[in-house]
């Protein structure tokens, strides 16, 4: 093994200043697999230099505290100020402040991922030399003049619409005030402790996107290993489709940020070589943490709203409302008025704000008075979606009720009851009060028993409203204006 490099069964790498190991088996390994690993680590050493001097040359010698230093174990991280201005494109630059960070490739250079030379170091004396300039990405916005078609007066309709994101090279260097910072982490021979441990292999991990940032789009990924055929729906992977019933297995899971596939499934024994079939990635994919928005229909139904969505990390997110309107759930937290039909939602949970202060999420003014502060678990904006039963009203005539707002023309009854029509077509129900008015000529004297509709002349539950009269009975046969109000023909 040299230069962080693993040979022999297996192919990998190793990064002496993590420790972690990376290993690529030729063959796939039976699932929980044991390895025994022999290595000595010892515990990194941290030096600081505020403000360094450049020498003659322009580069900046640092002498470290310790000497006889292990090879493939110095890393140095310095800060960085772009060229405020570029005289070709005359273009200003915003004021930035970026890091970079080199690592020694185990033969005494200092070289950046792309392997680019940034100086030289001693393992013997513990003496560097950094070249601090570099080149970096500038990101820059990219837009394009779209039509949205015509205006109501025939005008051409445009605007500017985002497209994504281009990088260009920017100098930069270190700055030559007191800003200027250099930190290096490095091992020592002397620190060395050998150790033996098994190792156990859970899943298989591996990355899509090595050495590009776009963002994967979910539901594009195909990819063959082992024999089998792999697909991503909603962060998850599965292989062996069934195209007549839509089943699959469930293999593992994808984070569509990193591109770091999980896998939990494979086939033992056949070959580890991974073929990507599809894949497409995107520089705007939209992810968002908070989300707003209302149901089309309102009110909603007590306990019916689901929310489905597709985190960035990958996963599917999937959670209902309880009755009191409020949705709980792992990484995920909101409200729903069902009165109104309005969701809010937030993905993420509140964690301590202590450590965490490096973190591209954390704002100071964000921690509140329990010390926590919110971490973002982002979704997709484009795979939200939900689920809900609405409520709609028809509102009943009341001329097709029979019902008037002033005195009748021929005469008046009170009715002070409740009352209640049946069809085998649907029920009706009306609530009355001791102040409902209804015409005289309408009403008749009989008794309450089932008949013959009056007005289709078949037999179904009469159409009637009852009230005490003496010692009998008079009722209001409305059933022709409730046919009426269903269409104007008879009842099934």
């Amino acid at each position: 093994m040299a230069r962080g490099n693993i040979s022999g069964s297996a192919t990998g790498t190793i990064r002496y200043q993590t420790g972690l190991i990376q290993l690529q088996p030729t063959l796939l390994p039976a699932g929980g697999q044991i390895y025994t690993v022999d290595y000595a680590f010892g515990p990194p050493d941290v030096q600081e230099f505020p403000a360094p001097l450049r020498d003659i040359n322009g580069e900046v010698p640092l002498t470290l505290s310790k000497a006889n230093l292990r090879p493939n174990t110095v890393e140095v991280t310095w800060n960085l100020l772009y060229n405020p201005y570029d005289p070709v494109t005359m273009t200003a630059f915003p004021p930035r402040d970026p890091y970079k960070t080199v690592r020694d490739d185990g033969l005494g250079r200092l070289r950046d991922t792309l392997g680019a030379d940034h100086g030289t170091v001693n393992y013997t004396t513990g003496i560097l030399s950094l070249k601090t300039e570099t080149t970096v990405g500038m990101p820059r916005a990219q837009y394009a003049w779209v039509s949205l078609g015509n205006s109501p007066q025939g005008f051409a309709m445009r605007r500017w619409l985002f497209q994504g994101w281009e990088y260009y090279p920017v100098g930069a260097n270190m700055p030559n005030d007191e800003s200027a910072h250099v930190s290096v982490k490095y091992r020592t021979m002397d620190a060395d402790s050998s150790v033996s441990a098994p190792i156990s292999t859970g899943a298989l991990k591996f990355d899509l996107t090595n050495q590009y940032s776009e963002n994967i789009v979910p539901g594009s990924v195909n990819f063959t290993m082992g024999g089998k055929t792999y697909f991503d729906r909603a962060g998850n992977l599965y292989y062996n489709l069934d195209v007549a019933t839509g089943n699959a297995t469930k293999a593992g899971t994808l984070n569509y940020q990193s591109g770091e596939v999980t896998l939990d499934a494979w086939s033992t024994g056949a070959s580890a070589s991974v073929s990507v079939k599809s894949m497409l990635t995107s520089m705007d994919g939209h992810p968002v943490d908070e989300v707003t928005f209302r149901a089309p229909v309102a009110p909603l139904r007590t306990g019916s709203v689901q929310v489905l969505a597709t985190r960035l990390a990958g996963g599917l997110v999937n959670v209902s409302a309880n009755t009191s309107g409020d949705f709980v759930g792992v990484d995920v937290s909101g409200h729903v008025d069902y009165e109104t039909g309005v969701v809010r939602m937030r993905f993420g949970a509140y964690v301590v704000a202590a450590g965490n202060e490096t973190q591209v999420w954390y704002s100071a003014a964000g921690v509140g008075t329990d010390g926590k502060i919110f971490k973002p678990a982002p979704v997709f904006a484009d795979t939200i979606r939900f689920n809900a039963v609405g409520f709609t009203y028809l509102p009943l005539d009341a001329d097709i009720l029979g019902t008037r707002p002033g005195p009748p023309a021929t005469g008046r009854e009170s009715v002070d009851l409740s009352t209640r029509w049946f069809c085998r077509s649907g029920p009706y129900r009306q609530h009355h009060s001791n102040g409902l008015q209804w015409p005289g000529d309408q009403l008749r004297s009989g008794a309450p028993e089932p008949g013959p509709c009056d007005w289709c002349g078949r037999q179904c539950h009469q159409y009637r409203l009852h009230r005490r009269l003496g010692g009998g009975y008079g009722h209001v046969h409305v059933g022709q204006r409730l046919h009426a109000a269903r269409g104007g023909g008879a009842p099934d």
